[in-house]
């Protein structure tokens, strides 16, 4: 009896250990995935400070293009009693806030945001970082050297896709000296990382001096690059698994960008189902001048905040989560195309099925904002 006893006890101990262990292990997975999000929540932080940076430099001493970027203090001055209206940077900080507020105010959202800026602030986000024992984020391009090439900046699609070739273009061969250790390798490593500051820089700068027209970050993904055949044909996904393959992430830098993407995600869904609410409102208030009035500026800020906030995803995700080199890898790998975020939301959120269906439709809008102009 008192065998039998000490078996059932022993029994009961085990299935007790088994269920501590469940838990412990369930509470781990969850403290990873609260550190991922933690960390791209930082790392978006951390460009939307960058960006607001930028547009302050740009305030304090605008560039003179000759209207190349297609806005700027281009707004006529009110007249009479009319309310003077809001300038871009004004807007900008408004999206910022609201940015913030989102990232911030969400369950997993990390503390002490620094960045760590090319040629400045770097003493002051290692001291802050010590402080909570965590790497300082660098953004991986410098506000200062942005506002620099303001003047001489082609804010345009055209722009944009001639910075990407050339980037692409002269990745391959300093990746090559990089990877077989060449003897100038040390100065191939930094001039990639220059040249990827230069491409990060002109997304901020259109980010925050915008041009007229489709978005330039969603206009270089309907068309290669080098011009060949094939514009509004998407690659095959084989295309993009080679590409992706080429970022050799670690296991840690997979969840960071795991988590980066899944916001996006999220955003993106948020972002079209208020145009969604909009466009119906506008159909049914059709009559109605001052609410069109309204509804007209709604999704004006509607689309300038969801191409802030996906510019600042971009940066985090180019910038910070990846390395330069691992950046310029995935463009080389991308080529003829451009580097796609939402291909490789598609390629790390989707389980199959229909699952990977949604991710792939979050992921077309995830890629430059809503393919609105």
């Amino acid at each position: 009896m008192a065998a039998r006893n000490q078996r059932l006890l022993l029994r009961e101990l085990e299935n007790d250990l088994l269920i501590k262990q469940s838990d412990v292990e369930s509470l781990t997975q969850r403290q990873a995935r609260l550190r991922a999000r933690s960390h791209a929540a930082r790392a978006v932080l951390s460009q939307c400070e960058a960006l607001l940076a930028l547009a302050a430099a740009l305030q304090r001493d605008p560039p003179d293009n000759g209207g190349s970027s297609g806005s700027g203090d281009t707004t006529p001055a009110p007249k009479g009693n009319s309310s003077p209206p809001v300038s871009w940077d004004d807007q900008l900080a408004a999206h910022m806030q609201e940015l913030n507020r989102e990232w911030v105010d969400s369950e997993w959202a990390g503390d002490n945001v620094t960045a760590c800026m090319v040629g400045g602030g770097v003493a002051a986000a290692a001291t802050a970082a010590a402080a909570t024992h965590e790497q300082p984020i660098c953004l991986g391009w410098s506000p200062g050297r942005a506002a620099q090439a303001a003047a001489t900046a082609e804010l345009t699609t055209a722009g944009l896709r001639s910075k990407l070739q050339e980037f692409a273009c002269n990745a391959g061969r300093l990746l090559l000296r990089i990877r077989h250790a060449a003897p100038d390798a040390a100065d191939a490593r930094c001039q990639l990382a220059s040249r990827r500051c230069e491409v990060l820089g002109l997304i901020a700068l259109i980010a925050v001096r915008p041009p007229a027209g489709l978005w330039p970050l969603t206009a270089v993904q309907l068309a290669p690059l080098d011009g060949s055949a094939g514009a509004g044909v998407a690659a095959a996904e084989a295309h993009w698994r080679f590409a992706a393959a080429q970022l050799a992430l670690e296991d840690s830098q997979r969840e960071y960008v795991k988590a980066l993407l899944e916001s996006d995600a999220a955003r993106a869904r948020r972002t079209a189902a208020r145009l969604q609410e909009l466009l119906l409102e506008s159909a049914a208030r059709a009559e109605d001048t001052e609410a069109q009035e309204c509804l007209l500026r709604e999704l004006e800020r509607l689309l300038a905040s969801d191409r802030v906030c996906g510019t600042a995803v971009v940066l985090a995700l180019y910038g910070t989560l990846l390395s330069a080199e691992q950046s310029a890898a995935f463009s080389v790998a991308s080529w003829p195309h451009a580097a796609s975020r939402g291909a490789l939301a598609s390629l790390l959120l989707s389980n199959g099925g229909s699952e990977a269906t949604e991710v792939e439709e979050v992921a077309a809008a995830c890629e430059g904002g809503l393919k609105m102009a």
